[in-house]
């Protein structure tokens, strides 16, 4: 048995520290670090443990209903452990090891696992802030990447099995995951399937002739899974709508085309891989810079020169065209619709971007000698870049911890006897989170510059139970900015004055109709 590399075990020593530092990390900082979104799939979650199912006409869904995503694991989880805290940290654990899954497939049929533990730990280094809030701590985007994994790894095993039944199997594997895909809505569609598409005709327009024997496969390969997205989202929009709360994307209108949105979306790309705006020159905001700009000029590239070496592997080239297309995709979508973009939505693309870089110039390594030596050294002191990155991410976060005043907040209302409340969407389901669902918050509408209404509640994750108001005595939570701002604080007199600290305050009072008369005066 041959002795692995040097670089395989340093590739496994990496992959095996960043897990450990992630988990470490989140365990002692991840409460002080929720955000709503994290905390309402949560919810969700424990709402779907109790009722079962896998999904829920009781709570109000976000832009998608997402079907396949993190809330099925914490509602298995929530069956059989009690905290919160736990089940979010354990729930996370095997997102993370479910993409690291997918991502071994997808490198074995690339014929690459030699550069998998590199890979596995890029997936788990926070390159950027963005990175780590929507892949890292609120997981909800590890499905979509998975997805791009697993669909490029279906590709190359169907076509190595083009007959019998193993080809069945997995065609009908694909099939499946491609109906769940698209039940979630129209984002996968858009953002994954079209683009997969586009990368396919265009492969079989210019580059056909390399591959004669696999293009009737790859071809339909690409007809069966849109279609089974496509079937799953006529299934969305016309079964699980009127079933379920969630937004619809039918509004979204053609808009004139836009130069700025262009250069938002590449914008949002730089940022998604780090780029920060506004440090000093000479600070450490210069290594996410230069680690930004080099992993796009080497994408870029490694692109450009996919495309023109007829040398490189089929499934490379495939994967690169689908890069390549994904991008234009975000790019004509947003700059010829109103449709609302923000920076996060490229995640899944930019998570790609290693892929594609290791998968290119670790298969022209293996066809020149010569270039190997250079190969191993450029892609080591980019690995030591994208490291610094993540090092630089956390120690922040380290430095800057203080303990964690809302919960201390949350605490207070919970031993005054209170189990239901008020809070504004920033602060009422982090507080249902961290007293482990002891106290029930109601939350009031997004962005408010102020609260004259009690029931001021958005239709947005939350429960549907909560168009009701609780029947109990109640609190209302605030953050020391939102007391200062709501007119209503100021009619509040001090015998209501649960808890107070330099960054939150409650409020308690006997019942509902006491908290009206202050609010809505």
């Amino acid at each position: 048995m041959k002795k692995m590399k040097w670089t395989t075990w340093g590739g496994c020593l990496l992959l095996a520290v960043a897990f450990l530092v992630l988990c470490v990390f989140q365990n002692h900082y991840m409460d002080a670090m929720l955000s709503s979104d994290d905390a309402s799939e949560m919810i969700l979650a424990k709402l779907l443990s109790e009722n079962g199912g896998i999904l829920s006409s009781q709570w109000y869904y976000s832009t998608e209903i997402r079907v396949l995503n993190a809330q099925l694991i914490w509602s298995i989880l929530f069956r059989f452990i009690g905290s919160w805290h736990v089940v979010h940290l354990l729930g996370n654990i095997i997102c993370f090891g479910i993409s690291l899954v997918c991502l071994w497939v997808l490198c074995r049929a690339f014929r690459m696992q030699k550069v998998f533990p590199i890979l596995g730990a890029f997936l788990l280094i926070p390159v950027s802030d963005l990175y780590y809030a929507f892949v890292l701590q609120n997981v909800c985007y590890i499905p979509y990447i998975a997805t791009i994994f697993v669909m490029f790894a279906g590709l190359v095993y169907f076509v190595d099995k083009s007959s019998g039944k193993r080809a069945k199997v997995i065609m009908g594997l694909i099939i499946a995951l491609s109906v769940i895909n698209g039940m979630g809505g129209a984002r996968q569609l858009l953002t994954f399937y079209l683009p997969f598409v586009a990368a396919v005709i265009l492969y079989l327009c210019f580059w056909a002739e390399d591959t004669p024997k696999e293009n009737r496969h790859i071809g339909s390969y690409m007809l069966l899974s849109f279609l089974g997205a496509a079937a799953g989202y006529m299934i969305n929009s016309r079964i699980l709508s009127r079933r379920y709360f969630f937004a619809q994307y039918g509004e979204i209108r053609y808009s004139s085309f836009s130069w700025n949105r262009v250069i938002e979306v590449i914008n949002g790309w730089l940022n998604t891989l780090g780029y920060k705006s506004g440090g000093k020159l000479f600070s450490i905001t210069t290594l996410f810079n230069v680690t930004a700009g080099i992993t796009i000029l080497l994408a870029v590239y490694s692109i450009v020169r996919i495309l023109k070496d007829r040398s490189v592997r089929w499934q490379i080239r495939l994967f690169a065209l689908y890069y390549a297309a994904a991008f234009a995709a975000y790019i004509l979508l947003y700059s010829m619709t109103d449709m609302d973009y923000s920076d996060r939505y490229n995640l899944p693309v930019t998570a790609c971007s290693y892929v594609l870089i290791f998968a290119y110039f670790s298969d022209r390594a293996k066809n020149n000698g010569k270039e190997r030596r250079r190969i191993i050294t450029g892609l080591t002191l980019f690995t030591v870049l994208l490291i610094g990155c993540g090092i630089f991410n956390y120690y922040p976060r380290v430095r800057g911890y203080n303990g964690n005043p809302r919960k201390d907040a949350v605490i207070a209302a919970v031993d005054n006897g209170y189990t239901c409340g008020y809070a504004t969407f920033w602060n009422a389901n982090i507080s249902t989170e961290l007293s482990d669902g002891k106290l029930e918050m109601w939350a009031w509408t997004d962005y408010p510059e102020d609260i004259t209404e009690l029931n001021a509640f958005p239709q947005w994750l939350r429960k549907v139970s909560h168009d009701t108001p609780p029947q109990q005595k109640v609190c209302v939570l605030l953050s020391a900015e939102e007391a200062q701002k709501f007119s209503f604080v100021g009619r509040i007199g001090a015998e209501h004055l649960v808890y107070e600290s330099d960054a939150y305050v409650v409020y308690g009072f006997e019942s509902v109709e006491e908290l009206r008369e202050v609010v809505e005066e």
